[in-house]
């Protein structure tokens, strides 16, 4: 059966005065004595089941605190006797520290771990012990399941002096249930070992629960394929103490194969995939804790692919001289796939392809004619780069045709027929000159002087913006700079 007693502790001394006793002013400077505080989160509280103090929830160590100070009717002990379902009285012969009593009891584990079944723990034991203490024996028993307690003998101390003293014993915890109970008994070396037969001993029990859950680890998201060398961070805890996380990898039908540890929260471990062949991998990561349990991470598969994807920029041709748009192209290959392809123009990042035909519109007039380098760069799935070679070209642009208008003059009133001319020139000749009223095309002149006749009637009186568009043999095009007028008929 399986018990939870109140889970609230309180004070030694709001014990003592709820149980209506008293607090010996000789008591503190013996309990000092013993080897930890006498008060914190594995101190026992009285359970009203069991009857003694006891610890109920999962911990490395279990203390009575002032709970059993002293021996039953001669006090200050509250809830006396202590002993499971209170089948053992304490005897009542003597004084109170004057004559024997078991004044604390306090069980931990060696290692700051849970309880658990064939680790080592230490049990400690604050004793009073009479002037004839070379005739006074202090038993330790270990029931193993405190719910049906069935006593078995750990071990017998001896004190060593009269008055305070602590004693203590390692041993290994045997197997039981969840829920155990441990046993000091003070008592005459003339008496048997049955409660009632020694009018002076001091029987106490400590109720404590021996479990330690294994550690929990995840491993993070990973990206599905990798290369080089990758941190790998795994999540791990335990419900007392880790003790490190291992990494490994295996690849199929393989054994897993050791990575690499880590003892530190947060736990980080290099991972160099460079020392496994390109292929799949299933990644785990295995945890610990103090008291050598150990958890497996749930797999996660990634493809290892060290070796870089190849590119080659196959347009322009090395030496091509250029002008306008340019359409930029390229090859790339990895066995597992490519992720994109980047141009660049004397290193600086034109743009990206991310599906083939890998290519790029490059527009030459956004540079001066000159040579330049041009290269591809790529990544595979897994990231790994692959650069191409490096081609020269020339931009070699013809200049954009200039002009200007030259009549009317800005701010002109203009009414019936008017002169609308522009002065243009081309370096590869001018073809024609396009005239404009606001965005409304009016004719086009192929010959210089570039002159029309503007017949103002057919626009509506108030202001409006003259602008000409100079095309040269190429094509190419200059909108001149605008003159407003205004219309008055």
């Amino acid at each position: 059966m399986t018990r939870f007693g109140p889970l609230c502790r309180l004070g030694a001394l709001a014990c003592l005065v709820l149980a209506g006793c008293g607090m010996n002013d000789e008591a503190a400077p013996m309990l000092a004595e013993a080897h930890a505080a006498l008060y914190g989160p594995a101190t026992a509280i009285h359970d009203p089941s069991f009857q003694v103090p006891a610890c109920l929830t999962p911990s490395s160590s279990c203390d009575t605190g002032t709970l059993v100070n002293g021996r039953g009717p001669l006090g200050p002990e509250a809830n006396a006797p202590n002993t499971l379902f209170s089948v053992c009285a304490d005897g009542s012969a003597g004084l109170y520290h004057q004559d024997r009593s078991v004044d604390r009891v306090r069980i931990y584990t060696e290692n700051g771990a849970g309880f658990m079944t064939f680790k080592y723990v230490i049990v400690e034991a604050t004793i009073w012990a009479s002037a004839d203490f070379a005739n006074e024996w202090l038993g330790i028993y270990l029931a193993p399941d405190a719910n049906a307690p069935q006593w078995t003998h750990i071990v017998t101390l001896r004190p060593t002096q009269a008055g305070a003293q602590v004693l203590s014993r390692r041993f290994l915890l045997p197997e039981g249930t969840e829920l155990r109970a441990l046993r000091a008994a003070l008592r005459n070396t003339s008496g048997t070992f049955g409660c009632g037969l020694d009018s002076s001993a001091d029987w106490d029990d400590l109720v404590f629960r021996a479990v330690d859950a294994p550690p929990q680890v995840t491993l993070p998201t990973l990206p599905a394929a990798m290369y080089g060398t990758n941190w790998i961070r795994p999540t791990a805890t335990d419900d007392f103490q880790m003790n490190g996380v291992s990494l490994y990898v295996a690849a199929a039908s393989s054994n897993p194969v050791f990575v690499g540890s880590d003892q530190t929260a947060p736990y980080a471990i290099s991972w160099n995939t460079q020392n496994h062949s390109d292929g799949f991998y299933t990644v785990t990561a295995k945890a610990f804790d103090m008291n050598g349990q150990q958890t497996i991470s749930s797999a996660v598969t990634v493809l290892v692919d060290n070796t870089r994807p190849t590119v080659a920029l196959t347009a322009p041709s090395e030496g091509a001289v250029v002008s306008g748009s340019v359409n930029l192209q390229a090859t790339a290959q990895d066995a597992n796939g490519i992720r994109a392809v980047d141009f660049y123009l004397a290193g600086t990042l034109l743009g990206t392809a991310t599906q083939p035909p890998y290519q790029l519109t490059w527009n030459t007039a956004d540079v001066a004619n000159g040579s330049y380098n041009l290269d591809a760069w790529t990544r595979d799935t897994a990231g790994n780069p692959g650069y191409s070679s490096r081609v020269s070209v020339t931009v070699a642009n013809t200049p954009l045709p200039t002009g200007s208008i030259t009549s009317p003059a800005p701010q002109a009133v203009l009414s019936g027929t008017a002169t609308f001319s522009v002065n243009a020139q081309a370096l590869q000749g001018v073809d024609r000159v396009t005239f404009y009223v606001g965005s409304k095309y009016v004719t086009w002149d192929g010959t210089a002087p570039y002159t029309i006749n503007l017949n103002t009637l057919n626009h509506a009186n108030g202001e409006h913006v003259l602008t000409a568009r100079i095309f040269d043999t190429d094509g190419n095009m200059t909108v001149t700079e605008g003159v407003t007028v205004t219309i008055q008929n």
